[in-house]
């Protein structure tokens, strides 16, 4: 499997024609001058998008119409398909819960005492 990166620069190739120099491009999303976000998956995702739509990347078969076969396709969604997804053993998810509820908790005392302390000062004027 090709990694993000190298995806980009056999996409940028075939475009060029098999050239392999700095693209000047301005409106290609794969153009890091173009789209500014650094990570390549995203670029990945955001050219898909402009080549198939802004909905409609899933619909996606990853053939050229000469043919040949993109290989930005595993890319095509904004997400690395080899990248291993984190999962959580039953505690750690219980502990994770716990610790959000007692941060949402606080964080939402802290925006009642600056709404009651905003009437508060808002009501004093000289």
């Amino acid at each position: 499997m090709t990694t993000p990166a190298q995806a980009i620069k056999a996409e940028c190739r075939r475009c060029k024609g098999g050239q392999l120099f700095r693209c000047e491009s301005k409106v290609c999303k794969l153009s890091p001058d173009a789209y500014t976000c650094r990570s390549s998956v995203r670029r990945i995702g955001a050219h898909c998008r402009d080549c198939n739509g802004d909905d409609h990347p899933r619909e996606c078969v990853g053939r050229y119409l000469d043919g040949t076969t993109c290989g930005l396709h595993p890319f095509r969604l904004g997400k690395n398909p080899e990248r291993p997804k984190r999962t959580l053993s039953p505690e750690q998810r219980a502990k994770m819960e716990a610790t959000l509820a007692k941060n949402r908790s606080r964080i939402v005392g802290q925006m009642r005492f600056q709404a009651v302390g905003s009437t508060i000062s808002s009501g004093v004027r000289g």
